[in-house]
């Protein structure tokens, strides 16, 4: 693949200035500078790229695994095990669960499963989150534009 498609993978948000952004208090926005919630909308922006260039190396990886696994499952069935197990499913666990590389392989395919089943919509609720931010710079503004024209 191009190297400039891949030119996301550069990104690396401030991770202290994500936390700040995580443990914010909703109670402080309104003494909140203007350019602070600017920085946290392209902060929030900057780890939502990184979030979801994560994920996707996570499901390469899993992918990976997958055809790993569906290999040595391939070269080491035979007829023999399939009638000792009945199914080749039964079979199939059986081969992963005796042989220690693809426990391996299989055990660290399912963590990572887990892992995204963990994140699994984190990127819609900071989407939300954003949005929100930039909600509340939009009504500043308008906030602002009102005063001036009453002033006149």
């Amino acid at each position: 693949m191009d190297e400039g498609v891949l030119s996301f993978t550069k990104v690396q948000p401030v991770g202290d200035l994500i936390n700040e952004i995580w443990s914010f208090n909703v109670k402080n926005l309104h003494s909140m500078a203007d350019p602070v919630i600017s920085q946290y909308v392209i902060a929030l922006s900057q780890w939502l790229i990184y979030f979801k260039s994560q994920v996707n190396e996570t499901k390469a990886e899993i992918s990976q695994l997958k055809s790993d696994i569906e290999f040595l499952m391939a070269t080491w069935m035979t007829k023999e095990i399939l009638k000792e197990h009945k199914t080749q499913t039964a079979a199939k666990d059986y081969l992963i669960r005796n042989n220690p590389e693809s426990a391996v392989m299989y055990d660290k395919m399912q963590g990572l499963q887990l892992d995204l089943i963990k994140v699994d919509g984190i990127d819609k609720a900071v989407t939300e989150l954003i949005s929100a931010f930039k909600r509340e710079l939009t009504r500043r503004d308008n906030e602002l534009y009102t005063i001036r024209k009453e002033r006149r």
